[in-house]
Formats: C-alpha cells, structure tokens, sequence
C-alpha cells in the first residue's frame, strides 16, 4: 500500500487526513512481471483501483472532556480474480466499505474516566461469475456491524487499576443470490459484550490480572444460514487469570488459564476453558 496524509496537532488534540492507495502493485506483479503459478495460482486484476480515505479527530475540551471521531471509507473498487491456467474461470467483483466511530470520555477526578462510544461498519460485495467460472460465485452482499457501549477505567493505586467495559452489538447479513443456484441468506445475530478487569502492574517486576468475560449472542432471524459456530445462539462466560514478569520495560513473559462458567460443549472438562502464555520483546 501506498499512503500519503496530512494533519494539524496543538497541546488539545490532533486532526488528520489519509489517501491509501491500496494492493498498489499488484497488477504490476501479476499483469507486467507474472508470478509463478506453483506459488499463486489465483491472479488478481484491478479494473478500478482500491482507494481508501480517512479522516480522524481527537480533541480535549476543558480540564475533564475528551471527544473522538473517526471515519474511512473505501471508493468503488472493481477487479477480477482468475485461475492464471484458465483466464476465464473465477469472478468480477465490486467492493464498497465504510467505517465510522465516535468515542466521548469524562474524567470524573485524576484516577477515575468513565466514557462512550459507539461503531458502524458496513461492507457491499457484488460478484458475478466471469464466462468459465462457478455459478455460485453469482451473488449481492451485504453486511453490517453496530456496537454501542461504555467504559469505566479506575486508577485505585500506582500498580492498580480496574476497567470494565459492555457493549451492544448488532449483525445483519443479507445474501442474494442470483439465478437460484443457493439459498438466500437474510441473517442477524445481537449480542451483549462485556469485560470487567483488575490489573497490578509494576514498571519491572510482577503483574498480574484477574478478569470476568461474557459474550451473550442470540440469532434473531436465519439460523443455520450461517455456517459457523455463530450460527447458534451462544452464551460465554468465564473468568480469565494471568501472571507474569517484567524484565525492565523491554521484555514481558506471562502465562494464563481461563475457568469457564457456563459448561458450554466447547470446553475440556467442567472447568477449563482454555490457557495462553505470551512473550512480548520491544526494541
């Protein structure tokens, strides 16, 4: 990709502004140099190239407010994708996708932030079948995401501090297909998200957290049309447990284990939920 931006920023906030040029040589690769089939056996041809703007703001107003707004959009992209043996097998697709998000935030007192914030995303695909390809590769989608939340951050001590945050999260799915040759697909999922953490840190030495998950989605319309594990009504809980170690402020070790709580089918025995260990190097 190849981006260029411009923006302005004093002591209460910053705005800025991007144009992406995205996949920028790939036509280059695949149309003028040509890639080894035994490597990529899809080639991709751009008819109308993938841009991609963007456009943030954050600005603090008075001693206790702060306020974020973001926004992308991808212009109109149209390309094809083909087996390079067979030309005309694969489809012609268009594309179109657009962010926005805002985010308002309080300072209650120096420790204590409490906020809002709300997200929307919607991607269109349209995909028509060039003259050897796929019948199903013949179709108009849609989909969408919303989340509306808040947040609550407290500093209780120097190495302490609790957050929490819940959401609402819509998902529609709409999936026409042309000529009849599958089902159509007219899907939504909601969920209520949320966490709430309690963290000790120190600069170098132990840390630890201790968390409450959950993630309570139902189906409201079309299940089964969408074939994942979200296809179902699915409730998670669980509580998540980590400790580790930091070596001064360039390397972190730390290992977790999480207990579930709702004895879902997907879990190894009544309690385990799964565990992790991670390893963070900074240069």
């Amino acid at each position: 990709d190849v981006w260029a931006g411009a923006g302005v920023r004093d002591r209460n906030g910053e705005a800025k502004l991007t144009l992406s040029w995205l996949d920028v040589f790939s036509d280059a690769l695949y149309q003028g140099l040509g890639v080894w089939t035994a490597f990529a056996d899809t080639a991709i041809d751009y008819e109308r190239q993938s841009f991609a703007l963007r456009a943030s703001v954050e600005r603090r107003v008075g001693r206790h407010f702060r306020v974020e707004a973001d926004g992308t959009l991808l212009l109109p992209t149209r390309f094809t994708a083909y087996l390079q043996e067979v030309p005309d097998s694969g489809f012609r697709q268009e594309e179109d996708f657009a962010f926005v998000g805002g985010l308002v935030e309080w300072a209650f007192t120096p420790s204590v932030t409490v906020g809002a914030f709300v997200t929307w995303v919607e991607a269109i695909t349209n995909r028509t079948p060039l003259p050897a390809g796929l019948p199903e590769d013949d179709y108009h989608l849609s989909e969408e995401t919303t989340r509306v939340g808040g947040y609550a951050l407290w500093q209780i001590a120097l190495r302490w501090r609790a957050e929490t945050w819940l959401a609402r999260r819509w998902r529609p799915e709409l999936r026409d297909f042309r000529g009849g040759v599958s089902e159509d697909v007219d899907y939504e999922d909601r969920a209520w998200r949320g966490q709430a953490t309690m963290s000790y840190r120190a600069l170098s030495g132990f840390r630890a957290d201790a968390a409450f998950e959950m993630d309570l989605l139902d189906v409201i319309r079309g299940p089964g049309q969408v074939p994942s594990m979200h296809s179902l009504d699915r409730h998670s809980t669980r509580v998540r447990l980590e400790a580790g170690w930091n070596f001064g402020t360039r390397f972190r070790a730390a290992a977790g284990y999480r207990i579930d709580l709702d004895g879902d089918e997907h879990t190894h025995g009544d309690w385990y939920d799964g565990a992790h260990g991670r390893f963070t190097l900074h240069w």
